[in-house]
């Protein structure tokens, strides 16, 4: 057919049909170039041929045989077939404008993966997220292998946590609210600490530091049920007590024997009548009475024969008499240090004397007559090749050229309180009480000084945990009194040996650790509510162990109490998602245990106080063995085998011997 026109008002104006018209709809339709495109067109089966391309029509749907692409404001959109190109960045244009919300149910993949392995969603490659993630009901897990994990997962960019996630693990945070480590259970208890931290505890204004006698308050406590316990631990910070220390080749200070203290520790000879006494002392309790005799010290160049820089010092208690404080060598060389009242013309002062191949007398002047039953001291210091002598910290003469070292003829012993001279052991005796005794191979004074009385060692940053009692004991470190029950007071009562930098004192509240489930509850959420009665009363938002689909709950971020009988979420939980509620019986709160057999204990302390002369004290209650009793020495307990024992029921004998004076002994016995 041909030159057919306006056959239909509703199909064309003109055109031509290469094919036949079939009325019932069926067969092919072919347009020309030049044809006027048909206004309505309707096809229920076959295809439709546009440009060479088909259109098919089936009861399956419409088939392209193209890709289709859809132009709008510029923009181009591409719909394909083929998995390697879904959209690219030519086909995206600008999404950014644009919100889409759309449904996956059979999941969605990212990246290579076409396994999805049961997961929602699945993602090949990094991910970087840069604002919050929100999690409701999720778990970390972690892989080793199996399940399409593709191993274990390691998660960066979070400064608190763990590098790395391990399967079956429960992440740990800490009280800062900080996650630190993974554990292998859920925690199922929670400890209550207060903490108070004291710099500056002051007695009536006038001592400050932490001095005996100085107290303090701690504040916003829960001592209402009066189940509370208190440690106090007193720091002090690493100081240089001596900078000479590791220079001292002599130490004396006859606290416990006549011995050298020194790393070296030296055993000293004590000749006739000269002993260690308790009749005077300069420091603590004790000196060395050379009693007109003297004491000796065993051959070594480190402390008789110094080559370079020298301090030798000591305090000694004037009692009429003149001689040598310390000699080494055998009269034709050596030396001697020496309190001199004759020599010089008269003078009291201390003379430094060296003899051999260079010979020196120097004296430093008291400038009057020394005091009977009074304290001196004595140094004599080689710094370069310069020797001066001091008198209590002054030396006021010129400075004496020495080029050499010390010289001790025939490697004599060093001898204190007496002349060295071979065979005049009896010549230049000093009877005088001497303390503080010291040999340094180094110049520790260069200009007057103020002389120490006492010897200082480094102190290393150590911690001390101190002896807690009543506000007014008298043996232990510190009292604790309750002013109310929010309110303890603390008091420093030991004397300090030395005084710390910083004072912690731990308030911890007892009862408080899991001993049991008290009940346990199940709810399932429902997307709004967010609170949930509880079936017994809880006063602690952290005594409740929540968790949502296995997911444990943090108490304050996650939910709080709803007064006690209820928790409250900060959002509705997800529809479906099972929430579970475990009361732990925390102390009181729990059901009560059976009670035990009556213990039917006595107790009684006795205490005593080292003298510095006894080892031996008498008890007050007798026993059989000394396993019976806890003994204790400054707050150190004492070891039944090795520290002391017990003779004729009440004898208490300590091993080492006596204790030194003011020294606190407490024997506790329970029975």
């Amino acid at each position: 057919m041909s030159n057919i026109k306006k056959i239909l008002p509703s199909l064309v104006d003109s055109g031509n049909f290469t094919s036949d018209l079939v009325p019932d709809g069926s067969g092919t339709r072919d347009l020309g170039s030049s044809a006027k495109p048909w206004k309505d067109l309707y096809v229920t089966s076959g295809t439709i041929n546009i440009g060479g391309e088909t259109i098919s029509v089936d009861d399956d749907g419409i088939s392209f045989s193209r890709p289709i692409k859809v132009r709008e404001g510029g923009q181009t959109r591409r719909l394909r077939a083929t998995n390697s190109d879904f959209i690219t960045t030519g086909d995206t244009g600008n999404f950014a404008d644009v919100s889409s919300l759309e449904s996956f149910p059979r999941g969605l993949n990212v990246g290579t993966s076409t396994n999805l392995a049961s997961r929602t969603l699945q993602v090949v490659g990094d991910v970087e997220i840069s604002g919050t993630i929100f999690q409701s009901g999720s778990v970390f897990e972690g892989g080793g292998g199996g399940g399409g994990g593709g191993g274990s997962s390691t998660f960066t960019g979070l400064s608190d946590t763990p590098s790395s996630f391990t399967a079956n693990k429960y992440l740990s945070v800490n009280s800062a609210g900080n996650a630190i480590e993974m554990v292998d259970a859920v925690q199922s208890g929670h400890q209550s600490v207060e903490q108070g931290y004291f710099t500056g505890l002051t007695l009536n204004g006038t001592g400050t530091g932490i001095l005996q006698n100085a107290s303090g308050t701690i504040s916003n406590l829960d001592l209402a049920d009066n189940k509370f316990d208190v440690s106090v631990i007193e720091e002090r910070d690493s100081t240089t007590g001596d900078a000479y220390l590791s220079s001292v080749e002599l130490q004396c200070t006859y606290e416990t024997n006549i011995n050298d203290e020194s790393d070296n520790a030296v055993t000293a000879t004590a000749v006739g009548s000269a002993a260690r006494s308790t009749s005077q002392a300069k420091e603590g309790s004790a000196s060395l009475d050379t009693n007109g005799d003297y004491i000796t010290f065993p051959y070594s160049a480190d402390y008789t024969k110094m080559s370079g820089d020298f301090t030798i010092e000591v305090w000694f208690y004037y009692q009429g008499d003149e001689g040598m404080i310390a000699s080494a060598g055998n009269g034709s060389n050596g030396w001697g240090f020496y309190v001199n009242t004759s020599g010089d013309g008269g003078n009291h002062g201390i003379r430094w004397q060296t003899y051999g191949s260079q010979s020196m007398n120097v004296y430093q002047r008291l400038g009057g007559s020394f005091s009977s039953s009074t304290w001196y001291h004595a140094a004599v210091v080689r710094s370069g090749n310069s020797v001066k002598v001091y008198l209590n910290g002054v030396s006021s003469h010129g400075a004496s050229s020495m080029t050499s070292g010390l010289e001790n003829g025939s490697n004599t012993l060093l001898y204190v309180g007496t002349y060295s001279g071979t065979g005049q052991q009896n010549l230049q005796r000093l009877d005088a009480f001497l303390d503080l005794f010291r040999i340094t191979t180094a110049a520790r004074y260069t200009s007057n000084f103020t002389p120490p009385t006492s010897f200082q060692g480094n102190v290393t940053e150590a911690k001390y945990i101190g002896q807690i009692g009543g506000i007014d004991d008298s043996d232990v470190d510190y009292g604790i009194q309750k002013l109310s029950n929010s309110q303890l007071m603390i008091k420093k009562l030991s004397s300090n040996d030395f005084t710390p930098d910083r004072l912690y004192v731990n308030v911890n509240k007892l009862g408080a650790l899991g001993q049991g489930i008290a009940f346990d509850q199940l709810y399932t959420g429902d997307g709004t509510t967010t609170n949930y009665a509880l079936s017994e009363n809880v006063s602690n938002a952290r005594d409740v162990l929540v968790s949502v689909e296995g997911l444990i709950q943090t108490p304050i971020t996650d939910y709080t109490l709803l007064g006690q009988t209820g928790v409250s979420f900060t959002t509705g939980v997800t529809s479906g998602h099972e929430i579970s509620f475990r009361h732990l019986a925390l102390g009181p709160s729990g059901a009560t245990g059976p009670a035990g057999a009556s213990a039917n204990i006595s107790y009684l302390t006795n205490r005593f106080t080292g003298n510095g002369v006894v080892s031996g004290f008498e008890m007050t209650r007798s026993i059989s063995t000394a396993d019976q009793i806890f003994v204790f020495v400054n707050g150190l307990v004492q070891d039944s085998g090795e520290n002391f024992s017990v003779t004729n029921g009440t004898g208490l004998f300590f091993s080492s011997g006596e204790i030194a004076s003011g020294d606190k002994i407490m024997v506790r016995h329970i029975y």
